[in-house]
């Protein structure tokens, strides 16, 4: 037979059941506005029922023993949340690029009076004027002045381009130095999550941490993620483990000597190059070793082109009043990073090789020899002058800049439209969780009126029956 106080017993489960029921509805409420929550949702299921045995023609059926939670589970896509990922780390590539290329176009600053383009123009000018006024040597010391600010310009460019450079491979360090702290933490909650899975019970809650921290490794770089059966998760990158259960395999940067010393990414393990093709650290990699270079080598050429077609004229020809070949050249340096006037010039204008002829101040054939370079194409194999090779260094930079722009526009309406999809099923929504609320309420002050009134019955059959003997 079952007991007497069998429905005392029904009435407790549905009591604490109903009871918990509550709990998870306010922890929901409570972090409805914290970021990365999932919803957790009560599955509520029968218990196991009770099986007479010696009374079975009295009770032709199974007898119902309450209510339980059967399981508190978190409303999570995961393969929405891996998406969301896999997205998230191509934007956090565009993200820094966005900020690089920002960066690049205000140090070109083109078109304005201090830039390379109108110093350039105005340095052909320069050479026009003194074919003109070949004996005026205010004119010879205004071409000095105009190559010293066109050579200055193109000095700082490339020093700016390569602070750049400097300062994305010290931002590529530091975010090597995030990713092993995110993967010491992603090991630490592998390890909490497994003594949870090892008592059966549910970490919803460490499983959301997770969730957080591995979007913020997606960030960072290109990451693969697999649930084991365990329950843990084992991350890889290019196929190399950073976390697998409770290890973790730290990254490490080593100075490359045939990249300017530049942060090269290896395995601490096998001393392995890592490989990154995706997020901030794949975005800061481009801009240091492809697109910057790809700049300054462009303004090197232009340097280097100057300085091979104006240095043979004026090594040829005469300075004022002079009897021989100057013999010396215009431009001194290898490139955009050092090139210079030549001191003599500049501490003797008068050498300026604006003749053709000796001895003769009023000729000014070499100095507009080297004036109509302006409209000759050495550049680009023969196909461009100066100003439009100049002109194709900045349309290239804007050309870049735009289509990383449109990328990273496209990138950000797509996370966020993953991310508004991820809220519509992990999101806490007030009004539901209070509609909830009511509907446990009202089942736990029932399971308080049925224990109140086996209470009530208990009491009739124990004080009771019998007191009139």
């Amino acid at each position: 037979m079952y007991s007497t106080f069998f429905g005392l017993e029904i009435g407790k489960r549905a009591l604490l059941t109903n009871q918990l029921a509550l709990h998870t509805t306010a922890h929901n409420i409570s972090n409805a506005n914290t970021p990365g929550y999932s919803r957790q949702l009560i599955t509520l299921a029968a218990t196991d029922p009770f099986l007479p045995m010696s009374n079975r023609l009295q009770i032709p059926t199974q007898l119902g023993t309450g209510v339980k939670v059967d399981y508190v589970s978190r409303a999570r896509d995961m393969i929405l949340e891996k998406q969301i990922h896999n997205e998230t780390a191509t934007k956090g590539e565009t993200d820094v690029k966005l900020d690089a290329f920002t960066r690049i176009e205000a140090l070109i600053h083109e078109p304005s009076d201090e830039s390379v383009g109108k110093a350039l123009s105005d340095f052909w000018a320069g050479w026009q004027e003194l074919s003109t006024h070949p004996e005026d040597v205010a004119v010879r010391n205004s071409v000095i002045g105009t190559a010293q600010r066109l050579t200055r310009l193109m000095n700082t460019k490339d020093t700016e381009l390569q602070s750049l450079q400097k300062s994305a491979d010290e931002d590529i360090r530091s975010r090597v130095d995030k990713i092993n702290q995110l993967g010491e933490q992603l090991r630490d909650i592998n390890v909490q999550i497994n003594q949870s899975l090892g008592v059966e019970t549910q970490p919803n809650d460490l499983f959301d941490k997770r969730d957080a921290l591995l979007g913020d490794l997606a960030k960072l770089t290109n990451y693969e993620g697999h649930v084991m059966p365990n329950g843990l998760y084992d991350i890889t990158i290019s196929g190399h483990t950073l976390v697998q259960d409770a290890t973790f395999v730290p990254l490490t940067v080593v100075d490359d000597p045939l990249n300017s010393n530049y942060a090269q990414i290896t395995w601490s393990d096998d001393g392995s190059i890592a490989s990154v093709t995706g997020g901030e650290i794949k975005g800061l990699t481009d801009i240091r070793d492809t697109n910057i270079p790809v700049y300054r080598q462009a303004l090197d050429d232009l340097a280097q082109g100057l300085m091979n077609n104006v240095n043979p004229l004026q090594a040829a020809g005469y300075g004022l009043n002079g009897a021989a070949p100057t013999g010396i050249n215009f431009f001194t340096g290898t490139g955009s990073n050092d090139i210079q006037v030549n001191t003599t010039l500049v501490t003797t204008p008068t050498l300026s090789a604006a003749a053709s002829n000796p001895s003769a101040p009023g000729d000014g054939s070499n100095a507009l020899a080297i004036a109509l370079l302006q409209q000759a194409k050495p550049m680009a194999a023969g196909t461009q002058t100066f100003g439009e090779y100049y002109e194709n260094i900045v349309a290239q930079v804007g050309l870049d800049s735009q289509h990383n722009e449109m990328s990273n526009d496209t990138q950000k309406a797509l996370v966020q439209s993953l991310e508004a999809q991820r809220d519509s099923v992990s999101g806490v929504n007030l009004d539901e969780e209070m509609t909830n609320m009511m509907k446990f309420q009202d089942g736990y002050q029932a399971a308080i009126r049925v224990i109140s009134t086996m209470d009530s019955m208990l009491d009739t059959v124990i004080n009771r029956m019998g007191a009139g003997r």
